[in-house]
């Protein structure tokens, strides 16, 4: 089965697990992007994934090694956006709601002689709310993601594409009333969340540009791609930065395939 949990209010980390595995221990690629961030112990914090711009996911339950390698070991996860259709095309959407809330986005994609282009963006705002059994403050979160995918296909001989994904996002959050001794081990406090002025601000770059050629009639296929990810995480108390955790992934692939 899939499992899927979050620490809180919008803006926690929220996590698949697939079979009863870890977090991550199954992979979760964006548009062939492995998107796992090394920064979090390898785990993708879907709340920062907005759904605007996506077609479909797809979730293979189940080891994957053999493609994907050891970080596949639960099961695959794919995120696949949309690409243009025929003509030019644009739409925007505005949402509003509970706490606050403002979800509002706009897409533009065009596709002519081979040539397709799709770009969009979207902002998510909300005020949160407030976990803490003291105090009264909301823990809001704020994502802005912005997306474009381009290429050219000619007579399914050659194609060609690039695609990016970047997001900004802040997330505020509550400690927890837990004092420890580091001496005597001993811990004094509620254990339960309370309220604080923390947040994190999170960004988001993903990356690929590759191409595939066909040779002998189609017989032949060749794929090759650049892929680049990379991730930061600054996190503050009272506005004064406290840590940050950086994350990069690259990586050159090519298949050939005779068929």
């Amino acid at each position: 089965g899939v499992a899927v949990s979050r620490q809180g209010p919008a803006g926690a980390l929220a996590q698949i697990r697939v079979r009863g595995a870890e977090a991550n221990q199954a992979m979760v690629l964006i548009d062939g992007i492995k998107a796992n961030d090394p920064s979090l112990t390898d785990t993708f914090d879907f709340a920062g994934l907005t759904a605007f711009d996506v077609e479909r996911v797809e979730v293979v339950r189940g080891p994957q090694s053999a493609l994907w390698g050891s970080d596949s070991i639960a099961g695959v996860i794919n995120v696949i956006t949309r690409r243009a259709e025929k003509g030019p095309t644009a739409e925007a959407f505005l949402e509003g709601g509970s706490f606050e809330t403002i979800n509002a986005g706009g897409r533009f994609a065009t596709q002519t002689n081979g040539y397709q282009f799709t770009g969009s963006l979207s902002y998510l705002d909300s005020e949160g709310s407030n976990i803490a059994r003291t105090g009264g403050e909301n823990d809001g979160y704020e994502n802005i993601t912005a997306t474009v995918r381009a290429g050219y296909t000619n007579d399914s001989i050659i194609n060609l594409e690039f695609v990016g994904r970047h997001s900004d996002s802040t997330t505020q959050f509550d400690t927890i009333d837990s004092q420890c001794n580091s001496i005597t081990f001993v811990c004094t406090g509620t254990g339960l969340p309370a309220d604080a002025d923390l947040e994190t601000d999170n960004s988001q770059t993903f990356m690929r540009f590759g191409g595939d050629l066909s040779l002998y009639d189609g017989h032949w296929k060749n794929a090759a791609w650049l892929v680049v990810s990379n991730t930061d995480h600054h996190r503050h108390a009272k506005g004064v930065k406290t840590g940050s955790d950086e994350g990069e992934r690259y990586g050159v692939h090519y298949q050939s395939t005779w068929d």
